[in-house]
């Protein structure tokens, strides 16, 4: 099925299934319309989000509440979009990849280099889906499914972020715990 125009998603549910507020936050604000690469866009349209988020506040409690808020309300809105859409993992959802996208940003201190770093590593595993990221993607479906491989992607990309800062002395910096 072809993605909707931004004006026919905007003027209500042509199918009558899935909840318009959950289509909307799945494809994370409009941001999964947009041609070519979705995944891509939406990261870029959360990137602001929590950069801005984390650089308020470097306390882990809030990052990990706020990150685990968008997982849960994620697997609800994937659903809604999967309703609407008939599709079985939908592109134009991408509430995923905000999620994902803060789990990888989610112990580290907002910095260029941090977010430009994350944005290419999470893409990469996110896209790639090296073992068992593929796995899951393959055989947990619905809303939870579309969640939680690029969950387990953003946490691939967050180790080895560690690691490029341990190893190669990456200037990235850690939130204190």
């Amino acid at each position: 099925m072809k993605h909707e125009s931004v004006h026919q998603a905007l003027s209500g549910n042509p199918k009558g299934a899935g909840n318009n507020l959950g289509y909307w936050l799945g494809l994370w604000f409009g941001s999964g319309l947009l041609p070519k690469a979705p995944g891509t866009w939406g990261t870029l349209f959360a990137l602001p989000f929590w950069g801005l988020l984390f650089w308020w506040s470097e306390n882990i409690l809030t990052r990990m509440v706020a990150v685990t808020l968008v997982s849960l309300v994620g697997i609800w809105a994937c659903d809604q979009v999967i309703l609407r859409l008939s599709e079985e993992d939908p592109k134009s959802a991408v509430i995923d990849e905000a999620a994902g996208f803060g789990l990888t940003l989610l112990i580290f201190k907002m910095n260029p280099v941090t977010l430009v770093l994350a944005f290419i590593l999470f893409r990469f595993f996110d896209i790639l889906k090296p073992w068992p990221i593929r796995i899951v993607d393959e055989r947990i479906h619905g809303g939870l499914g579309v969640m939680l491989d690029d969950l387990i992607a953003g946490v691939f990309a967050a180790l080895i972020m560690c690691l490029a800062m341990k190893v190669i002395g990456l200037p990235l910096e850690v939130i204190s715990f």
